[in-house]
């Protein structure tokens, strides 16, 4: 009984395993499957969605006060799946698996049990895949370029950039960072901000409106891209490794003392706190990873000391899932239908949290 009322939301929700090496990404296929977590050594291990223990099935309304009660599991999780394949970057793709890249660039299928299968060989090394499972085309992006691809890998366009750093597809839009900037493509046009050293992958608003990301030097920026104008924040304890959008278009970032939000119904150009969202709770803790809810106004926060929570933007309570342990989340992806969050640790923990709709309301 003491065991029982110890365990935390995150116990209760989540399915746990340890990798041999820090969890640096986590994807689900485009059918939402399966999740395939990547360690920082580039090795992949996958797990399938669905489980005969979810929390669903555990769910119990008690008879005498109406309260919803999620009993423990009663077995341990089945293991990840292993695939032999050393990557170098991965992507969702149309049909079960995910598309990976290995170091030399030949481009692989691999399959939810791990199986890897040999799709094209290697054209230089990859330095970042994206994929729009809409359009069903593919975005590699080599020192020499990027390319677009159709699913079956043929040679749809390209685009021109200076050593490309990250890239991001969204409803047929395609931006990419380089060193010499931002270059947004979309089936009618192709145009260029001149960005100061932008860092990883870009994010992309869902109006079309906006487009922001990390800098080389720690800082943010975000971009108006009908105007061209440019915002410049800097003055993160952290580099801002999550950069995105909410349902909404509010921008959410990781980076500081508490999770960082802006509503960009007044743009932060002038004033970096013009549209500011107090968020959460301010803490002496910095948030390593945000993600924000693909459906809803929540945002799961992952911090330095291992804590997990969820919050409203722009309201100041959290729901903690997973106090601290000293092991820093850094990565949170939620899936398609936002029932289930991937997480990562520095530690190598891969995790995957089964949320009941009732935890929403």
């Amino acid at each position: 009984m003491n065991q029982t009322l110890a365990l935390t939301p995150f116990d209760l929700l989540s399915r746990r395993w340890l990798r041999p090496a820090e969890v640096c990404g986590a994807i689900f296929e485009a059918s939402g499957k399966a999740v395939v977590f990547r360690d920082v050594e580039g090795r992949l291990a996958l797990a399938p969605v669905a489980d005969a223990e979810d929390t669903p099935a555990r769910l119990r309304l008690e008879l005498e006060t109406g309260r919803a009660v999620i009993r423990p599991r009663q077995h341990e999780p089945a293991p990840l799946a292993e695939a032999a394949l050393v990557t170098a970057a991965i992507a969702p793709f149309p049909g079960p698996g995910v598309l990976a890249a290995d170091a030399a660039g030949a481009l692989h299928r691999v399959t939810p049990r791990g199986q890897v299968t040999a799709l094209a060989p290697a054209a230089g090394p990859v330095k970042a895949l994206a994929c729009d499972p809409v359009h069903f085309s593919l975005v590699i992006a080599r020192e020499a370029g990027v390319e677009i691809l159709d699913a079956d890998l043929r040679r749809l366009g390209h685009v021109e950039t200076d050593r490309p750093r990250g890239i991001a597809v969204r409803d047929g839009r395609i931006a990419v960072a380089h060193a010499g900037g931002l270059t947004l493509r979309d089936a009618t046009s192709c145009r260029h901000l001149a960005i100061p050293e932008p860092e990883g992958a870009p994010a992309l608003d869902p109006s079309g409106s906006w487009a922001a990301g990390r800098t080389a030097a720690g800082g943010l920026w975000l971009a108006e891209i009908a105007t061209g104008r440019i915002a410049h924040l800097a003055d993160f304890p952290l580099p801002p490794a999550s950069v995105g959008f909410d349902t909404a278009g509010r921008l959410v970032t990781s980076g500081a003392y508490r999770l960082t939000a802006w509503s960009l119904d007044r743009p932060p150009f002038e004033d970096g706190m013009a549209g500011a969202l107090r968020t959460g709770r301010p803490g002496l803790v910095a948030v390593t990873a945000a993600a924000p809810h693909p459906r809803r106004d929540v945002v799961a926060v992952g911090r330095a000391n291992g804590e997990l929570a969820l919050a409203r933007l722009g309201q100041p309570d959290e729901m903690v899932l997973r106090p601290g342990d000293g092991d820093a989340i850094g990565v949170l992806v939620w899936s398609a239908d936002g029932r289930h969050l991937a997480i990562g640790t520095r530690g190598g923990l891969a995790a995957l949290v089964d949320f009941p709709a009732q935890i929403f309301k």
